[in-house]
């Protein structure tokens, strides 16, 4: 092997031997690059998760959780200050409950008489927990469990009236219509023959009132006409005459009220009186029948004396008694 092939071959190898130390670098600024991204990234997603250790714990109760996860945001009075962090199912009296982890700005101050419900602030936007803000002057410590409030589920209510509706139709409309349908069903034939009855009864009615106009002459019908209005206007004056009595009977109505409400008193002493007389009368009652059955039975003997002596009238003497004698 000669010096220039040497040389060549140390030429070569020098050159392998750089281009795979600037491959080394390379790779390693790569490397590092796509480190230092990944951390960066990381960054940022957990800036845009709110999540935070400076954050002060809350906790809430509700029945129903539907719409929130893990994340969702929680605000006060719509502003955001924190996140959801965690939904725990816990069973109490025989019922389940979900209890919520709020996780707040770290100072944030909220009364002991707030509550906390789940909201959604748009037709579009995603559910959140909103804070109400209570009036009281103490205020919570991390840790302390907000009152919690169920909020109402458009969506439930339009499914419970969608249902409430349908059962309406199928237990009460669809029953009604086919009732319906079955009455006119049978009826409506009936109706048609009568009504068909009713048009041929009309039609003779008319040919006949035709044929007696036909047959009537001028004189008898304006004298038919003069009659009509004749009782038309004997009607109408009938008619005027009510009306005014009627007007006469509600003024001696009213003057029979007015003179009730002027005299109310007066009645009401005469009643009383009234009924004293027959308390009196009713206690004397039987006195008053005794002496009347005891005049009674002189008037029968005084009679049965004339009828035996009539002259018992004329001298005054009743008659000798035989066992005297």
């Amino acid at each position: 092997m000669t010096r220039s092939m040497r040389m060549n071959i140390c030429g070569v190898l020098r050159g392998i031997v750089s281009k795979m130390k600037q491959d080394n670098i390379n790779y390693f600024a790569v490397g590092l690059f796509v480190l230092i991204a990944l951390m960066t990234l990381m960054v940022v997603l957990y800036r845009i998760t709110g999540r935070s250790t400076n954050a002060d714990e809350y906790f809430v109760e509700l029945h129903n959780v539907s719409g929130i996860r893990t994340g969702s945001p929680v605000t006060y009075a719509g502003f955001v200050i924190g996140q959801l962090g965690d939904i725990e199912p816990v069973r109490k009296e025989g019922k389940t409950r979900y209890r919520l982890q709020l996780l707040v700005k770290s100072g944030w101050p909220i009364p002991d008489d707030s509550s906390a419900t789940i909201v959604t602030p748009g037709l579009l936007a995603e559910k959140q927990v909103d804070i109400s803000e209570g009036s009281s002057m103490r205020i919570l410590k991390p840790g302390a469990t907000i009152a919690g409030v169920e909020a109402t589920d458009m969506f439930k209510l339009v499914n419970q009236m969608s249902s409430q509706l349908q059962q309406l139709s199928n237990e009460g409309l669809r029953p009604l219509l086919d009732t319906l349908n079955r009455e006119i069903t049978s009826t409506v034939p009936q109706l048609t023959q009568q009504t068909a009855q009713l048009l041929k009864q009309l039609n003779a009615s008319a040919d006949r009132m035709l044929h007696l106009l036909q047959t009537t002459d001028d004189k008898r019908l304006d004298a038919i006409v003069s009659n009509t209005e004749t009782m038309t206007n004997n009607l109408l004056k009938v008619s005027e005459r009510l009306s005014s009595a009627s007007a006469e009977v509600d003024k001696l109505l009213q003057s029979t009220t007015s003179l009730m409400k002027e005299n109310n008193k007066d009645l009401r002493q005469a009643v009383l009186d009234l009924r004293t007389s027959m308390d009196v009368v009713a206690g004397n009652i039987n006195s008053v029948v005794t002496h009347i059955d005891t005049t009674a039975r002189n008037m029968s003997e005084f009679s049965r004396q004339i009828r035996s002596n009539p002259a018992v009238i004329l001298n005054g003497k009743p008659p000798k008694d035989a066992a005297t004698q």
